[in-house]
Parts: C-alpha cells; sequence; structure tokens
C-alpha cells in the first residue's frame, strides 16, 4: 500500500479505501506535528493527506511535463509507479521547476528515495509576493512513490508553484536530488 512504512512525515495511517499498490491517492492521510503548519504566519498552511485528490474527483493530475522546467532537469521513464510513468529530476543547485495555476491549492507529487535531498516550495501571488514557502526533504532509505506535499487554503486566485533544488540534503542521504512526479491543482 502508499503507507506501509513511517517515512519522513513520521505518523502514518491509513483512513479508508482500498489499498493500491499502485499508489492510489486517494486514501491515506500523513501527520507530522512537529512541522510548522503555518510557516509564514499569514494563514496559509500545507497538508498531507493526499484525500484531496478524493475530494476533487474530476480535477486531473498534471505530469511532470506540464512544468517548466530550467536547465539541469532530465526527464525520465518508464516508472510503473510513477503518474504516467514519469519523472523529471535534478540535482543541480539552484534548478527550478514552475507553474502557473488559478484555485486554492496545489499539491505537489513526488518521490522519496536514498539519494533525494531537500527541495524547495514556494508559492507566489500574481503580483510576486511569497504566499507560502517551505523546505521539504525527499530523502528515504527506501523509495516510495507518489508522495506529496499540498498548499492549501489559498484565497481562489492565480498563483506561481516554484520547486527549487536547493542542493541540500538529510546527512544519510546519497545525493541531492529533487524529483517531479505530478502536480494536482485544487479549484
Amino acid at each position: 500500500g502508499l503507507f506501509e512504512h513511517q517515512d519522513y512525515w513520521g505518523q502514518a495511517r491509513f483512513v479508508g479505501g482500498t489499498q493500491n499498490t499502485c499508489g492510489n491517492l486517494t486514501n491515506y492521510e500523513m501527520q507530522n506535528p512537529a512541522f510548522p503548519q503555518d510557516p509564514l504566519g499569514n494563514g496559509i498552511t500545507w497538508n498531507d493527506q493526499v484525500s484531496s485528490v478524493g475530494v476533487y474527483p474530476n480535477t486531473p493530475l498534471l505530469d511532470n511535463s506540464s512544468l517548466n522546467y530550467s536547465t539541469g532537469w532530465t526527464p525520465s521513464s518508464p516508472w510503473p509507479r510513477a503518474v504516467n510513468n514519469t519523472v523529471s529530476f535534478s540535482d543541480q543547485t539552484n534548478a527550478t521547476a514552475d507553474y502557473w495555476f488559478y484555485g486554492t491549492g496545489v499539491t505537489w507529487i513526488f518521490t522519496l528515495a536514498n539519494n533525494r535531498g531537500i527541495g524547495n516550495i514556494k508559492v507566489t501571488n500574481s503580483g510576486g509576493d511569497v504566499v507560502y514557502q517551505a523546505d521539504v526533504d525527499l530523502y528515504n532509505p527506501n523509495i516510495y512513490w507518489q508522495r506529496w506535499h499540498s498548499v492549501i487554503n489559498l484565497p481562489r486566485a492565480t498563483y506561481h508553484l516554484i520547486i527549487t533544488v536547493t542542493g541540500t540534503r538529510n546527512g544519510a542521504s546519497s545525493g541531492t536530488y529533487v524529483d517531479v512526479d505530478a502536480l494536482l491543482v485544487h479549484p
């Protein structure tokens, strides 16, 4: 199943539905009480509850080819447990992947692995003001597909999502790779 372990978010629990070894994104909830829910203190929070996909069943996942990438990213396939069998990855410090969206939030879907580093997720409004920013550690000693970090509670508007390779890593990681599997825009 999707969460049969403890990963960097800590505590995982099954909240219903049918387990799917291909990574069904509708049936699980992750919680990490130690991570700040509102890092900028402006009411914009993160949520690692991918049941948001189930809340918006008619909203398609956007695969990694939907984003704009700076130099340094590599598209890669086939990966049968990734959305549409593809991921894009980079270990070049300051490489970015970005996407403009209209909605109330966005979910970044990625892979955890032993060579993953820390990615920065930033959301700005149409005026360029940062409304959300956080570092996300993609390291895990095992490979886990379709993990996520969601930004929620945004007022419905146009936003710019920017994912940046920080070039830093958890001390146990063998690399600094950051990847993009897919996105989900919350309407």
